[in-house]
């Protein structure tokens, strides 16, 4: 996993936000012929920054004994909350990523 320093809403949690690395990026980030670390850095750098809001999870994801995923959507308290990413989309324009993991960002 490659982090960064935050620098959004996130900061106040952690100094660490995961680096989400655009689709248009995927296939250059996983060329093996690029070895040079000077063009990697570039390619990091350029990546936008995702903008994540936090929201509050269920304490069900602290302990092991809640093997079972919960339902989408719902924390055990049956809370309806996001498990989305919105990433900036153009000059001042935000879209919703679906994101698979259960994260705590929305």
């Amino acid at each position: 996993m490659l982090t960064t320093q935050a620098t959004d809403a996130t900061g106040h949690i952690h100094d660490r936000s995961p680096v989400i690395l655009p689709a248009s990026f995927w296939e250059h980030w996983l060329d093996p012929s690029i070895t040079d670390r000077d063009e990697v850095q570039a390619m990091v750098n350029s990546i936008p920054e995702p903008h994540l809001q936090p929201y509050e999870v269920s304490t069900a994801v602290n302990t092991v004994r809640h093997s079972r995923p919960l339902q989408r959507g719902t924390d055990r308290f049956g809370r309806r909350h996001a498990c989305r990413v919105r990433q900036q989309c153009g000059a001042h324009r935000f879209h919703e990523v679906p994101f698979p993991g259960r994260m705590g960002w929305a």
